[in-house]
């Protein structure tokens, strides 16, 4: 279970995550660093600053953003060992170690963290000693110490100032810093998000009810790890729910239907976007619906959408015809239908198209390798034609048209057998799943629309979906009724 670093040590030590482009852009507590290195520069030694705020505030994150957006100014952060690796009265010798001995045109940050008491009085004398020795001609040195007790700040403070007085540790040196504002949170938790290639909606909560949630944390810290509960909170609720399915919406149209599921899902899980599904369709029946549920975790659109594990796929018009032309029964409706028009289904040419579409690369595991406005290349007159005549008759051969597109699918992927798919099983109640689909050891619930060139919009796939989870909410129990 892919969980968010509540703290930023924990992104430093995540191979998954580049710390720079995570970076918030604070402008006071930048200000508090660059007023420090022209204090230096004015005496012509360095200091010690002691930042002094409550955990997940931002203290570490800040001396880091100083390094990434003044760069001109502060050269990449240097950090001392914690205190498990490196025994406090080492700290010196490490410093020593590990810093330029020439005076830079850019100062180093020489960070100090994860250090919040010690009983060795004389090994912090040592300490603070040695390091107002390091800094005497060298304004280019700024250590940076975060505490988040008041007594230990003060204990630093004046342990530095018994040896170097406010020339080590000015008054300016003493400070806390704001952290990202309350209104940058949900930001942070995007750009994690975006580098981990998850989604909002995999941790069962999407930015409209994030931001509603941000009131109820003091700190960015505590709001991840918020976020994180949500989560955990989800493996909980569907560890006691056996047999939750996994529920693919696959929609069929002219080609914009590419462009339009691309809008409203992740192009590499498949994932819904609940905001913009939402947002396609808020003043229909079922967006007002899921509207009011708000950030209410364990019932909103998101949560629900997480739980069933829902996907979007498009589906092109030329797989549907070809697999309608070639596997619908003799003397069917659809068959019927097909007979008068310049169309010849031919599986060779289906295949190749199936194998371009959505539902193929969904079923292969693979992602969608762009995302698309319009299908690439040009769809013949004959098979959109074909299609009309086939999407025309889908209110009454919903079913038919789902059997020969599967039948067709099987044969084409080969990742099921055809034989295998159930049709319009019962969820209980009026609910009914068009397949069931086993595949790797799952079985898929695919919905299917298939929408005629004129209807197809973000607003009515958007509306279809919402009307259908919260159909298999209340079946599974996964809202109150």
């Amino acid at each position: 279970m892919e969980v968010l670093p509540t703290k930023f040590e924990s992104v430093l030590r995540m191979g998954a995550l580049n710390y720079a482009p995570l970076i918030l852009k604070v402008d006071r507590d930048l200000r508090q660093f660059s007023k420090l290195l022209r204090f230096n520069m004015a005496q012509g030694a360095g200091t010690l600053a002691v930042v002094h705020n409550p955990p997940g505030k931002g203290k570490t994150t800040a001396v880091y953003a100083a390094a990434v957006l003044l760069r001109e100014s502060f050269k990449p952060v240097i950090s001392v060992p914690p205190q498990f690796s490196l025994p406090l009265r080492n700290i010196p010798e490490w410093v020593v170690a590990n810093i330029s001995g020439q005076i830079d045109d850019r100062a180093t940050l020489v960070l100090i963290d994860g250090r919040e008491s010690t009983d060795d009085e004389q090994g912090l004398r040592d300490v603070m000693g040695a390091l107002n020795n390091l800094v005497r001609g060298r304004p280019d040195l700024l250590f940076v110490w975060p505490t988040t007790d008041e007594s230990w700040r003060d204990r630093l403070v004046g342990t530095a100032r018994s040896f170097g007085s406010e020339s080590f540790c000015p008054d300016r040196a003493v400070f806390s810093i704001d952290g990202p504002a309350k209104s940058q949170w949900v930001e942070a938790v995007g750009l994690i998000l975006d580098q981990l290639n998850q989604s909002w909606d995999e941790f069962g909560i999407n930015e409209s009810s994030a931001s509603e949630l941000v009131d109820q944390y003091s700190t960015l810290g505590e709001f991840f790890t918020g976020i994180n509960q949500i989560r955990v909170d989800q493996e909980d609720f569907s560890e006691n729910i056996t047999g939750l399915p996994e529920v693919i919406f696959v929609v069929s149209s002219h080609s914009q239907v590419v462009g339009h599921v691309a809008r409203l899902r992740n192009p590499n899980t498949y994932r819904l976007r609940t905001d913009e599904v939402i947002s396609s369709a808020r003043f229909s029946e079922p967006g007002k619906f899921w509207r009011s549920r708000g950030a209410t975790q364990k019932s909103n659109l998101a949560w629900v959408s997480s739980l069933l594990q829902a996907k979007l796929v498009a589906l092109t018009p030329s797989t549907v015809a070809h697999a309608c032309g070639i596997e619908s029964q003799a003397g069917s409706p659809i068959r019927n239908a097909l007979s008068g028009l310049d169309f010849s289904p031919n599986r060779s040419t289906g295949r190749t198209a199936y194998k371009t579409t959505d539902l193929a690369r969904f079923l292969a595991g693979e992602p969608v390798p762009e995302v698309l406005t319009t299908n690439k290349g040009k769809t013949s007159e004959y098979t959109l034609t074909a299609y009309d005549a086939i999407q025309a008759l889908s209110s009454k051969q919903h079913r038919s048209i789902n059997e020969a597109i599967l039948k067709f699918v099987g044969d084409a992927g080969e990742r099921f057998d055809p034989r295998d798919v159930k049709y319009e099983v019962p969820l209980g109640g009026d609910a009914i799943v068009d397949a069931i689909v086993p595949v790797d050891n799952r079985r898929l619930h695919l919905e299917f629309h298939h929408l005629s060139s004129a209807h197809c919009t973000p607003n009515k796939i958007a509306s279809y979906m919402m009307k259908k989870l919260r159909v298999y909410a209340t079946q599974y129990n996964l809202i109150e009724r």
